[in-house]
């Protein structure tokens, strides 16, 4: 729902005047109402952050010498502080492992103004190539009994930064301490950090994880049916304001199709009291301590087996929770830490139901390989498969195999993956249309062409609250397949769509139906649903069009856009441009397009537009590019020529990036893989999980 959602998020005046549009153009006010309904999730309490309130703060400490040792450093457990057993998931270090000598601090009681559920530290300072720091932090209620020490491993999202981060700690209490432990450190070594900032929040207000399971919309229940047990981010307590800075989306959205997954653990407290408490918690140090602007996880599971929302956007959203690995990934996170304990049956149950879910979904075999970014590996995995990392812990790691034995055996007969379609977002009443539908049998068994039940494509209209559409019986066409379709074989079907002569918006849903038999939406797949508004824009003159709000703009066919107004076409956003018209990019002035990212101005450019930007901005393209405009020196031969390369930094910005503000920036945001421009007429389908990918 992806139109009413971008309604909701305008302001009073916007939509304001952008229903007085629809009413001019004679849509039924009522018919929008309800798709605006229907398209919030959770109660409204929940989204506006009444009940989502976090507090937060940080201890700060500077100039941190570190004492040198000589005969073995300290562990992390059995301090006779130590209240023995208050945090489940304490990780002593081996002290085998250590190294004979080291440096190591230990802070002093640091007390928050308040109580907290959740602690994060971060690092300022130079360690030498080599050299290992280990983190542990306890925490406690009067800074005399204390929790066990537990080790807080490094947020690999910000790896190789000067400042450097920790994973979030789940610890209750109202002071802390930490210790620092450098091995492996040479002893000319000055061992200092400049700085040391330690990060508390309270995420205690806001539903439980048993509230948030019984709460939700209509259509959040529904959708439970076929996802038993997930909890949508306005049910779990998210604050959607987090997410934005002036108005502005902190980390835009990137879509990408999905064909891995990737098994996180949250190195935190295994079976929290409150795991929603500890999801709001994460939310909120990713989102706003880190400068994501959301959380980095696709999906978390509790150890009840719950199934919560991570990261806002829906089907094939790009997360930030394995660096370059993020795009084409799906990132899900056990809550807990899983280095010498299980995870709980309901937790790997729940696991294995949400990896059939997206191996049907997004067609792709869990049992398999395929190279992946620079790497051959399993289309399930773990974080360690990618990363420098522990994660997801030894012993849920070592049940991955298992793990995909089930999905494979649990795959259901009958199941697609919708791949790609051109279905318009706009259509005139009572019209006839063909669309090309691209799509996987991604289930177990063949779909047959013939026969006295034949497997074909069809279609039904709803209204926006999910009931069916009064026309949609005398509109439904099914499209037979060419041929029998085997397990894993994509087909593309051209199919005859037939539009409601009611104008306003309207949900449609393809599926898969096996005639006198069952739609596979009935056995548990998602259909392809596709928000659609039903209005006479044909007949609309260009200066009609030009009025209608960039909600209907962006609906709006490309031969229809590029006679719009240039005036007008640069009120749109930049996604929605390169979206729907990309090469317009080419008519507008440098002022405009200096907010483009590189990528897209080498890619629609000419080079005489290229020399028009200013000096600085020419600075950040690839050197061969500057080399090519003449901008820069070329390279002198020499008799040796040796490869080089630009140094970057882990996790950073490509240097070839339009400089942007740290607040603007996602985890990791993809460059796009090469210069050629996406086709237009088939998308990928994207979209909430309510009902299955929504065409984009």
């Amino acid at each position: 729902m992806q139109f009413a959602t971008e309604l909701i998020g305008a302001s009073g005046g916007a939509l304001s005047a952008a229903f007085r549009r629809w009413r001019s153009l004679g849509v039924a006010i009522p018919a929008l109402g309800l798709l605006l309904a229907a398209a919030v999730w959770e109660p409204a309490a929940s989204a506006s952050g009444a009940m989502t309130s976090a507090t937060h703060g940080t201890l700060n400490e500077t100039g941190i010498v570190l004492t040198a040792l000589s005969a073995g450093l300290p562990r992390f457990a059995g301090s006779d502080s130590d209240t023995a057993g208050a945090v489940a998931c304490d990780l002593p270090i081996d002290q085998s492992s250590l190294a004979a000598t080291g440096f190591f601090h230990q802070s002093d009681p640091l007390e928050a103004p308040h109580r907290f559920n959740a602690i994060g530290l971060h690092w300022d300072g130079y360690l030498p190539e080599g050299s290992r720091l280990t983190v542990g932090i306890r925490a406690g209620e009067d800074g005399i009994l204390w929790s066990p020490w537990v080790v807080a491993d490094e947020l690999d999202a910000l790896r190789g930064a000067r400042v450097q981060d920790t994973d979030l700690v789940i610890l209750t209490g109202r002071y802390v301490q930490y210790r620092l432990i450098v091995e492996d450190a040479p002893s000319a070594w000055e061992p200092r950090l400049d700085a040391v900032r330690v990060s508390y929040i309270d995420s205690s207000a806001g539903p439980t994880a048993e509230q948030a399971a019984s709460s939700g919309s209509l259509i959040r229940r529904v959708a439970a049916l076929l996802r038993p047990g997930l909890i949508g981010r306005g049910a779990w307590g998210a604050n959607e304001s987090l997410r934005y800075a002036q108005g502005i989306e902190v980390w835009p959205r990137s879509y990408s199709p999905a064909k891995k997954i990737i098994v996180h653990h949250t190195a935190s407290t295994n079976s929290p009291t409150d795991p929603a408490a500890v999801v709001r918690a994460i939310y909120y140090y990713h989102g706003i301590q880190q400068g994501w602007g959301d959380i980095g996880y696709n999906y978390l599971i509790d150890d009840n087996g719950r199934v919560f929302e991570g990261r806002s956007g829906g089907a094939n959203i790009v997360g930030g929770h394995a660096e370059k690995y993020n795009p084409g990934s799906i990132g899900i996170a056990l809550i807990g830490t899983f280095s010498g304990a299980d995870p709980s049956p309901k937790a790997l149950a729940a696991l294995e139901q949400l990896v059939i879910s997206k191996a049907v979904e997004h067609g792709f075999d869990p049992q398999g390989r395929s190279f992946f970014v620079d790497k051959e590996t399993p289309n399930v995995m773990g974080h360690r498969d990618v990363m420098n990392t522990a994660c997801p812990g030894e012993r849920m790691y070592a049940l991955l195999p298992s793990l995909r034995d089930r999905v494979s055996a649990g795959l259901p007969l009958f199941g697609q993956s919708w791949e790609a379609n051109n279905i318009p977002k706009l259509v005139d009443p009572s019209a006839t249309l063909r669309v090309r539908i691209q799509l996987k049998n991604s289930g177990t068994a063949a779909w047959t062409a013939g026969g006295t039940t034949p497997i074909r494509l069809g279609y039904r209209w709803f209204k926006p609250d999910g009931t069916p559409h009064p026309e949609s019986t005398a509109l439904e066409l099914h499209t037979p397949l060419p041929k029998n379709v085997a397990p894993g074989e994509t087909v593309a079907l051209d199919a005859t769509l037939k539009t409601p002569q009611q104008q306003g918006s309207f949900l449609l849903r393809w599926d898969m139906v096996q005639e006198r038999t069952t739609w596979f939406e009935e056995q548990g797949n998602l259909p392809l649903a596709v928000t659609i508004a039903v209005l006479p824009f044909s007949k609309l003159s260009i200066a009609e069009l030009a009025e209608q709000p960039n909600e209907i703009i962006r609906l709006l066919p490309a031969d229809r856009l590029m006679n719009l107004p240039l005036s007008r076409l640069q009120v749109l956003s930049n996604d929605q441009i390169i979206e729907l018209i990309p090469d317009v990019i080419s008519l507008f002035p440098n002022e405009r397009m200096v907010s483009f990212g590189n990528e897209y101005l080498l890619r629609y450019l000419p080079d005489f537009r290229l020399k028009s930007f200013s000096l600085d901005r020419v600075r950040t393209f690839p050197m061969d590019v500057q080399q090519r405009l003449g901008l820069a020196p070329s390279p002198t031969p020499t008799s040796s020529p040796v490869a080089t390369a630009t140094p970057k930094v882990p996790g950073s910005l490509s240097p070839t990036a339009t400089p942007t503000s740290l607040a603007t920036v996602g985890p990791v945001q993809p460059r796009l893989p090469s210069p050629t421009p996406a086709p237009t007429a088939i998308v990928y389908p994207t979209g909430d999980d309510t009902g299955g990918g929504v065409a984009r």
